[in-house]
């Protein structure tokens, strides 16, 4: 029988923990602390896995079975579930060490080891002031050029031409 939220609402903390299920391997694990957590039980390569959703009421009913569904068309093309979500998280973890910000911090380093230290300083003041707030975070193959030409823009829409034009060099 599917749940309700009136029947998740309802749920208290016992002697022990208790699962309140759903459709489809999703339930609902009521912790003796009083916890509510979503959990999905599934079977990849005949072997049972979980994979842990959130809680509630950060993650709802309906939100818990969107990722259940999500989960269950990864299973129909061979994927696994929790395999995936580590693949992701690498990538992302991946993509924020190749920020804009990691690679001009590490081409300053060495573009800096035969300039004086007055022009590299006057270098890394351009980027830590005009470039880093509007593409540090940014992926660097993310990039493209519009995000560019807005960044030179700003700077000389407040009379900063020279510093724009240095800066897009």
């Amino acid at each position: 029988m599917a749940l309700t939220d009136v029947k998740i609402k309802s749920a208290k903390p016992q002697d022990k923990d208790y699962k309140l299920s759903d459709d489809g391997g999703l339930y609902l694990l009521v912790t003796k602390a009083g916890g509510k957590l979503w959990k999905l039980k599934y079977r990849y390569n005949r072997k049972e896995k979980k994979l842990s959703f959130g809680s509630y009421p950060s993650i709802s009913l309906l939100g818990a079975r969107e990722r259940r569904d999500s989960a269950k068309r990864l299973l129909a093309n061979d994927i696994d579930p929790s395999d995936n979500i580590k693949i992701l998280k690498a990538e992302k973890y991946a993509n924020k060490a190749n920020t804009f910000k990691v690679w001009a911090t590490q081409w300053l380093e060495h573009w800096g080891t035969d300039k004086s230290l007055r022009h590299v300083g006057y270098t890394k003041r351009r980027l830590e002031a005009d470039i880093f707030p509007a593409i540090g975070d940014k992926p660097i193959l993310e990039i493209e050029a519009p995000d560019i030409a807005e960044t030179m823009r700003k700077i000389a829409e407040r009379g900063a031409l020279d510093i724009a034009k240095r800066s897009h060099q």
